[in-house]
């Protein structure tokens, strides 16, 4: 929003100050002189606004937006019926008691490799930035992360899949290694030679943030989706999954969870029913839990923890990406140059 009342501002100054178009004449300047926006604006701003009207002039991103309906279904497992994690011939799945996605049924995640090794789960909120779990980026080497989107199975490179450098990574500042609390993290995507950052397609879209910290009813039905393991122990899923779960009562979230629950969290899940309800487990960290709204998909949440695969007796507990917001849009402003800070529209902005 700062962007657009920028270049609204900028547009506007250009009559300020004189009566008659026909005399204007910027502080005793000739009409050959600078024109009003040179005079407001320094080179460098100029150009980040010519930037910014070209990329929305050419079809700047929309958010939360799905192209692909009925994708190609890929089994995880021979023999494995693509619904649930009970009986099935190998135990793979993170997302425990979902089923498989479609490829391309979530175009906004992206798969956070260390090493070139699955770690985490994000989501792309732009087409610089991806936001996660800040426990997946509390140690190591940041040349060794890179980020990979349009994927969707593990061992082998998918059709839209592409692969990106990281830039930097950025974690909330009350965040602290080791604890629960403010697990939240941005990561900024190389750009290319061209100075572009992630291309979206069919199978590769930006998830829209929440406009507000409003507080979602509970029994909202959310989505959470992700590669991992059924049990702590256990092996990835190859393919990546989904489940949809209830958000809960912040009551009951705190006593599956007592003394680590504050209001930066919410939690999802049916607390004592059987797995095929669906939950997440160890590994499933930093992906999205979302919901659809009627201007687009919504990432409300941030996997952050659970107590094990198969421990229905504790809630998945997310980070509540709504009371961030301000934190987000700060730094993706301080830490980004032109096309870089741009975030995508809705497509109901208001």
């Amino acid at each position: 929003m700062a962007v657009t009342v920028r270049i609204m501002f900028s547009v506007l100054i250009i009559y300020l100050g004189c009566d008659h178009c026909g005399d204007c004449r910027p502080e005793g300047k000739s009409k050959a002189g600078r024109s009003s926006i040179n005079r407001y604006l320094d080179q460098t701003e100029m150009n980040d606004v010519l930037q910014i009207n070209d990329y929305f002039n050419n079809g700047g991103p929309v958010c939360g937006r799905r192209y692909v309906v009925n994708g190609e279904l890929r089994r995880e497992v021979k023999g494995d019926n693509s619904t649930d994690d009970i009986d099935d011939d190998s135990d793979m799945d993170k997302i425990l008691g979902g089923g498989f996605a479609t490829y391309g049924e979530f175009p906004w995640i992206a798969n956070i490799l260390y090493d070139n090794v699955h770690l985490c789960g994000g989501s792309i909120i732009s087409e610089f930035w991806v936001i996660t779990a800040a426990h997946c980026l509390d140690s190591g080497i940041k040349e060794l992360y890179s980020i990979a989107v349009g994927d969707h199975t593990l061992w082998k490179l998918d059709t839209h899949e592409t692969k990106y450098n990281v830039d930097s990574v950025f974690l909330q500042g009350r965040y602290h290694p080791g604890s629960f609390d403010y697990d939240i993290g941005l990561i900024k995507v190389k750009p290319d030679r061209n100075g572009r950052g992630i291309k979206f397609n069919a199978y590769v879209q930006p998830s829209c943030l929440p406009l507000d910290s409003r507080i979602l009813a509970v029994n909202t039905q959310m989505v959470i989706a992700g590669w991992g393991n059924t049990a702590q122990s256990g092996n990835q899923s190859v393919i990546l999954k989904k489940v949809r779960v209830p958000l809960m009562w912040h009551s009951e979230c705190i006593t599956s969870h007592p003394k680590v629950i504050t209001p930066n969290m919410f939690c999802v899940g049916t607390i004592g029913h059987s797995v095929a309800n669906g939950t997440a487990c160890h590994g499933d960290s930093g992906g999205p839990a979302f919901s659809q709204t009627p201007d687009g998909v919504v990432l409300y949440g941030i996997i952050s923890f659970g107590n094990g695969c198969r421990d229905t007796k504790e809630a998945t507990v997310l980070i509540n990406v709504s009371r961030f917001r301000a934190w987000i849009v700060s730094t993706i402003k301080a830490n980004s140059k032109g096309i870089q800070a741009f975030m995508p529209i809705r497509r109901n902005p208001f």
